[in-house]
């Protein structure tokens, strides 16, 4: 009877081992439906992001740029602070990078249907001297442009 028992749980165990657990997906698969989910964010245009006030004099450049965000569809969006800021060159946008120490506090903003929220992305944190140029604040693939003149 033991024999028998063991026999048993053995194929069971066996039989439960195979190369990806019942819904559970590999690793390129998740990444591809992260990127399928911002895609589907940036096409569905659910938020407005608008930078206040979208004109900087060069010699006068605040040490943070304000801007808000909108939730200008029907559903609760959940957010967070993490956004980027891209500068207009050669024809093309290109990311500012950050600085190394930078970090974004990992806080849930719940926004919901006509919601805005203001935030602030701080000159220091960026690894870049800014110039006189076309700006642009990228937030879920939605953005809000400024200029420094």
């Amino acid at each position: 009877m033991k024999k028998l028992l063991l026999f048993l749980f053995v194929c069971i165990f066996i039989s439960g081992c195979s190369e990806q657990p019942a819904g559970v997906q590999p690793e390129e698969n998740i990444k591809n439906n992260e990127e399928e989910i911002v895609q589907d964010i940036e096409e569905q245009k659910l938020l407005l992001v608008e930078v206040k006030p979208d004109n900087y004099n060069i010699d006068e450049l605040p040490e943070f740029f304000n801007f808000s965000v909108t939730n200008i569809s029907e559903e609760l969006f959940l957010c967070g602070y993490m956004h980027e800021i891209e500068c207009f060159t050669n024809g093309k946008w290109e990311k500012i990078p950050f600085i190394e120490s930078t970090s974004f506090i990992l806080l849930r903003i719940n926004l919901f249907s006509g919601d805005v929220y203001d935030f602030s992305s701080y000159r220091s944190a960026y690894d870049y001297n800014f110039k006189t140029g076309r700006y642009r604040i990228v937030y879920f693939g939605h953005y809000g442009e400024f200029t420094i003149s």
